[in-house]
């Protein structure tokens, strides 16, 4: 993850990862929200290549629990089947 002003980076796979990952998402949320606004959370589609599809497990999982935090305002669309 890039810092932010006056945050260190944080690196994929050291600890903390997961958690600035899913404290971004939720400021993401929280500057799109408004009253009587939904958001509708396209998950990242399904990769060929093992590697990336390993990295995208763990965000698409975090991205989910996040939109599940945002609550009844908030739909995790899971595209990796299509």
């Amino acid at each position: 993850l890039t810092p932010r002003k006056g945050q260190k980076r944080v690196n994929w796979q050291t600890p903390g990862w997961e958690k600035a990952y899913g404290e971004r998402m939720d400021a993401f949320l929280a500057a799109i929200t408004a009253p009587n606004r939904r958001v509708i959370w396209l998950g990242l589609p399904h990769m060929e290549m093992r590697s990336l599809e390993k990295k995208l497990e763990l965000i698409r999982e975090i991205q989910r629990l996040a939109i599940e935090r945002y609550g009844a305002a908030g739909a995790y669309v899971d595209t990796t089947s299509l």
